[in-house]
């Protein structure tokens, strides 16, 4: 029999319990064993859920004392839950988790942990919960070199920039309605701010690339200050505002964030509405590949561990696999940039120094002006003169000669 314990009992805990029971029959036919869940730990054993009171306790060491085959981890945050993943790894228990918090931070030391000990810790929900990217990349796609991987990975911030691009609505509005749809919570600052995306690439970057890249590597802005006049300027030229995570390497530093981006309408992330994520990935031998599916969410994110673990039991062991090494990467072409009217000679001049890029101004009541240029130009650019900046993906670059 396979003995399985499950850290915490919320909404997604509660989903992974009645997935398990759910499709019973069909694991046990894939696996060949009989699964059972033997023990909940949770917060508070007064409260009242839909199974059997007696799988509950809320004392750690009641839960520790006995012995599982497979632990699945949905508390969230950073501690408790690395406490007692490393107390379960140490053990040669291998742990199922959708905590991205957790991978973002400490998963190097976990992994590491989890290989010390012949075990494994696994995080397919940890990323866009309904898509199954982390088993694409480490199964299906063990040898092609990804050299950029990029995409939508918060719902609650796609939902609120589609409503601001499709109806022309404000930050503040949508928000309020995403939180009364649910969509977001009553402290929405992981979303807004970009942190849910952050310890999403982090981790997507980690698998495409090989090797745990520092924190410090990937910048972070979110979508708060993102105004109505952005998204109008933008549709001039056929973009539209998202909430673009990006990493790409040279083949010897990976480099990239989170930040509001303009995209194309011809770019695979264009048509990517609503609470819906995606993971775009490019790399050698023309792949372009594109994944999307709900990214949260009690069934998505349930049926993605409870994947997870078959997948994994299945396997002998965990596998392992190494990216082969990146020659290049595939460069961003264009920004566009807002400035002050008063500021715009000024910045011109500087334009015109630069011999490749596009230089176009048009007057708003806002008092803006804006530029789209070439990335090289942004790196010349005095950043004091710069309002705002939002790179551009999928427009085909045209090469001028002069500023207009």
């Amino acid at each position: 029999m396979i003995s399985i314990g499950l850290l915490g009992f919320g909404t997604v805990g509660e989903g992974v319990f009645e997935r398990i029971y759910s499709a019973k029959a069909e694991i046990e036919q894939v696996l060949g064993d009989r699964v059972e869940v033997k023990k909940i730990l949770v917060k508070d054993f007064q409260k009242q859920r839909n199974a059997d009171e007696q799988l509950f306790t809320d004392n750690p060491n009641d839960f520790f004392k006995d012995r599982y085959d497979i632990v699945f981890e949905q508390m969230g945050g950073v501690e408790p839950a690395k406490d007692y993943i490393s107390r379960l790894l140490n053990r040669n228990v291998p742990v199922i988790t959708a905590n991205k918090k957790l991978i973002a931070f400490a998963g190097r030391e976990l992994e590491a942990l989890a290989n010390e000990h012949g075990s494994f810790i696994s995080y397919e929900a940890a990323v866009a919960g309904g898509i199954p990217i982390i088993n694409v990349l480490s199964s299906l796609l063990p040898t092609t070199a990804i050299t950029k991987v990029s995409g939508i990975l918060n719902g609650t911030t796609n939902y609120i920039v589609t409503e601001m691009n499709e109806k022309g609505r404000d930050f503040d509005e949508v928000l309020e309605e995403a939180q009364a749809l649910g969509f977001a919570e009553a402290d929405p600052t992981d979303d807004v701010e970009g942190f849910d995306a952050w310890y999403k690439l982090r981790i997507l970057s980690k698998l495409c690339f090989g090797s745990w890249a520092e924190q410090s590597t990937f910048a972070r802005i979110g979508i708060r200050n993102v105004e109505r006049w952005h998204i109008e300027a933008a549709k001039t030229h056929g973009l539209k505002m998202k909430l673009v995570a990006e990493a790409r390497t040279d083949g010897e530093r990976v480099f990239g964030g989170v930040r509001p981006s303009f995209v194309a309408q011809s770019h695979p992330l264009a048509t990517v509405d609503g609470v819906t994520n995606a993971v775009h990935l490019e790399g050698e031998s023309g792949t372009n590949l594109l994944f999307t599916g709900p990214g949260a969410g009690k069934e998505p994110t349930a049926n993605s561990m409870v994947e997870d673990f078959v997948h994994h039991f299945r396997q002998t062991k965990q596998p392992e696999y190494k990216r082969k090494n990146i020659k290049a990467c595939t460069n961003q072409s264009e920004w566009l940039l807002f400035f002050k009217k008063e500021d715009v000679d000024r910045v011109k001049e500087h334009l015109d120094q630069i011999t490749y890029h596009l230089n176009e101004v048009i007057e708003e009541d806002e008092g803006f002006g804006w530029f789209i240029t070439t990335d090289t130009c942004v790196e010349y650019l005095p950043l004091t003169d710069v309002y705002d900046s939002y790179p551009i993906y999928g427009r085909k670059l045209v090469k001028l000669e002069a500023a207009v």
